[in-house]
């Protein structure tokens, strides 16, 4: 097999890396942010300054166009192994389809050798140590499948751990972080006799677990999200439903200042919060008056006393409905969920 194809091969690979970068160095993502004491052992990279590369008839000056353009976008942040991840899984990617029917490892390895000399070894062990990893994943997809999610967890980390040693807890920090919070609202989500209150402090805990000494900023970045997530589960708004409305209230608002929203966010939440209680107290009666409308008359006029009722009930936000009503979507036969619709 040729070295490389002509032009289309670097056309193709400069996107091909160029969305590699865009999609690490989404910098919304906050979870990301939080890093774990084994993160810190490798910092997070940089974002990579980098320009186009420009192709070339001539196959060698390709090539050398290509390892130079790699080498320009990734040398400041190779030696992170999820970088290195990245770049291993778009390299083959890339790879597969263009050569479908040729053995391609030849072609992987002089790449990463020839861009990254002083990290080939590594990524090339990566390399390997992924194919040994899926390929046991394959393998054994049929035992892992039957097994407790505790049991399953240990077995996966103690594989990843024997492959890829400490780069383990890097290469899946994101997963972990998530499974730490999701196994822990699963837990709240069937702790139907916990106070409400305890429960609040499980979900702190956890999410001190999964972000290490970089939670509290993860909390204060992500505050009215981390907020939402725990109020919609389905055994806090049983809670909050049995309590009478300064009771509710007061929960709410405990709840907001644990994930340290100040006293004027609070605020802010409560007068939409009360915007919310007087749409949902005349939720009903205005549904059935809807019906009643829709059921009785046809044509122009009904859509004028639909306008009129929406008016009448919403004032200026009546527009707002309208359109959530055309769209098909009806917000007084949600179930209601205090503190957030």
């Amino acid at each position: 097999m040729s070295r490389l194809q002509p032009i289309s091969f670097f056309i193709v690979i400069s996107a091909i890396i160029a969305i590699v970068w865009f999609a690490f160095y989404d910098t919304g993502s906050t979870e990301e942010k939080g890093a774990t004491k084994a993160e810190r052992r490798f910092p997070a990279p940089q974002k990579p300054h980098y320009s186009l590369m420009q192709p070339c008839k001539n196959p060698d000056r390709q090539f050398q166009n290509l390892v130079g353009s790699i080498r320009h976008r990734y040398a400041e942040n190779i030696f992170h192994a999820t970088i290195q991840l990245r770049f291993i899984q778009e390299l083959r990617r890339y790879l597969a389809a263009e050569y479908p029917d040729n053995d391609r490892t030849g072609l992987f390895e002089e790449i990463v050798r020839a861009a990254f000399p002083d990290h080939a070894d590594e990524i090339v062990d990566l390399a390997n140590n992924l194919n040994l990893y899926y390929t046991w994943l394959h393998d054994n997809n049929e035992y892992l499948a039957v097994l407790p999610n505790p049991e399953k967890d240990e077995t996966l980390w103690n594989k990843r751990r024997e492959l890829f040693g400490e780069h383990a807890e890097i290469i899946w920090a994101a997963e972990r972080k998530r499974r730490i919070i999701s196994r822990c609202l699963q837990q709240i989500a069937q702790s139907e006799d916990t106070p409400i209150r305890e429960k609040l402090d499980m979900y702190l805990a956890a999410l001190h677990e999964a972000h290490d000494d970089n939670a509290d900023d993860v909390i204060k970045q992500k505050q009215q999200a981390l907020v939402r997530s725990f109020l919609r589960v389905e055994t806090i708004q049983d809670d909050l439903q049995q309590m009478n409305e300064p009771e509710r209230r007061e929960m709410i608002r405990s709840c907001r200042k644990s994930f340290g929203m100040t006293q004027h966010e609070i605020m802010l939440a409560e007068k939409i919060d009360r915007v919310k209680d007087l749409d949902w107290n005349g939720g009903n009666s205005y549904m059935a008056a809807r019906e009643n409308i829709i059921s009785s008359h046809e044509g122009p006029g009904r859509e004028q006393k639909l306008d009129t009722l929406r008016t009448a009930r919403f004032g200026p936000r009546a527009d707002i409905i309208e359109r959530e009503e055309k769209a098909g979507h009806y917000r007084f036969k949600q179930t209601r969920l205090y503190g957030i619709n």
